[in-house]
C-alpha cells in the first residue's frame, strides 16, 4: 500500500501510536481505548496515512488532519503536555508550523494526543462510545464524518493492527 505523511509503511503509524500512547497515559486512563481512538483517528482522517488529502491548509493536515484551529487549542489548553512534549521529544508547539505536520506522522499523532488529553471527560472505552467522542471532540458536529463509515474504517483498521500485533508486518 502506498502511504504519506512521512511513514514508509502502517506499522509505523502503529508504533507510534503505541508509543506515544504509552509516553502520554494518564493514571486512570484505558490505554488501549486511547490507542483504539487514535488508530480509528488516523482510519476515518486519512486510511491510515494511505489517503492524501489536497485540501488547503485552513484545514486539516498531516496524517490526523490536525486543523489550524486544533493547534491553537493545544497552545491555548495543553500547556502540562507543551511542556512534556518539550522535554519527551524536543517538540516547540509554540514555533509549530501547521504545515509541519503534512510531512511528520509523529509530529501529527503527538498533536492528535493532546488535542484529545485536552478534553475535560475520559475516553471512553466502548465502540459507540469512543465514535461519539471522536465526533463531537475531534471531527465535530460540523464534520463530514459518518457513523457508517467510521465503523467500517474502524473494522479496517483494527484488523491491521491485530495483524501487527501478531507479528505481520503491515
Amino acid at each position: 500500500m502506498k502511504t504519506y505523511y512521512g511513514i514508509t509503511r502502517i506499522s509505523q503509524l502503529f508504533e507510534m501510536i503505541e508509543d506515544v500512547c504509552e509516553a502520554m497515559k494518564s493514571v486512570n486512563e484505558n490505554v488501549d481505548a486511547t490507542k483504539e481512538l487514535m488508530i480509528c483517528t488516523a482510519a476515518q482522517e486519512t486510511k491510515l496515512g494511505t489517503l492524501i488529502d489536497r485540501t488547503n491548509y485552513r484545514y486539516g493536515t498531516g496524517i490526523m488532519q490536525i486543523d489550524p484551529i486544533g493547534i491553537t487549542d493545544i497552545l491555548r489548553r495543553g500547556s502540562k503536555w507543551i511542556e512534556f512534549c518539550k522535554r519527551r521529544y524536543d517538540i516547540h508547539f509554540d514555533k509549530l508550523h501547521h504545515r509541519e505536520l503534512e510531512t511528520s506522522a509523529l509530529l501529527c499523532v503527538i498533536a492528535s494526543r493532546i488535542r484529545y488529553k485536552v478534553v475535560p471527560c475520559p475516553i471512553p472505552s466502548t465502540t459507540e462510545g469512543l465514535w461519539e467522542y471522536y465526533k463531537k471532540y475531534y471531527n465535530s458536529y460540523a464534520g463530514a464524518a459518518t457513523r457508517d463509515e467510521y465503523m467500517k474504517n474502524r473494522e479496517w483498521a483494527l484488523s491491521l493492527y491485530d495483524r501487527w500485533k501478531a507479528g505481520e508486518d503491515i
